[in-house]
C-alpha cells in the first residue's frame, strides 16, 4: 500500500507561493525587491520547460498521425489560422477606430522636414 504525502500537491504549493508573494509585495513593498530574483528564477525555469513540452507534443502528434488523418488535421489547422487572423484583424480595426492612434498630432511640422525619396536597388 502506498503512503500518501501530507504535503499538498505541487499546483496548490505554487498557488500558495504566488498569493504569498503578492501579499508580501503589497504589504512590505520596496524591501521585497531584494528577493525578486527568486521569482525571476522561477519564471525563467517555467519558460525553459515550455519549449521542450510543446516541441515534444508536436513530435508525438506527428508520430501518432496516420496518412488518413493528415488531410483533416491540415484543413483544421488552416481553418483555425484563418479564423484567428480574421478575429485579430477585427479587434485591431475596432480598437483603432475607438482609440484613434495619432489623432491630435501636428503632422504639418513633420511633413515639411521629411524628404520624399524613391527606393532604389543600386
Amino acid at each position: 500500500m502506498e503512503k500518501k504525502s501530507k504535503l499538498p500537491s505541487l499546483t496548490v504549493l505554487i498557488l500558495i507561493g504566488a498569493v504569498l508573494g503578492m501579499a508580501l509585495g503589497l504589504l512590505i513593498g520596496p524591501p521585497m525587491k531584494n528577493v525578486k530574483f527568486i521569482g525571476d528564477i522561477f519564471i525563467n525555469l517555467v519558460m525553459m520547460a515550455i519549449y521542450p513540452m510543446v516541441m515534444s507534443a508536436i513530435a508525438m502528434s506527428f508520430a501518432e498521425n496516420t496518412g488518413g488523418n493528415s488531410g483533416k488535421m491540415g484543413a483544421a489547422t488552416v481553418k483555425w489560422i484563418v479564423i484567428f487572423t480574421f478575429v485579430s484583424a477585427l479587434i485591431g480595426l475596432a480598437l483603432g477606430s475607438i482609440i484613434k492612434p495619432g489623432a491630435g498630432m501636428a503632422m504639418g511640422e513633420l511633413a515639411s522636414t521629411v524628404e520624399a525619396t524613391s527606393p532604389s536597388l543600386l
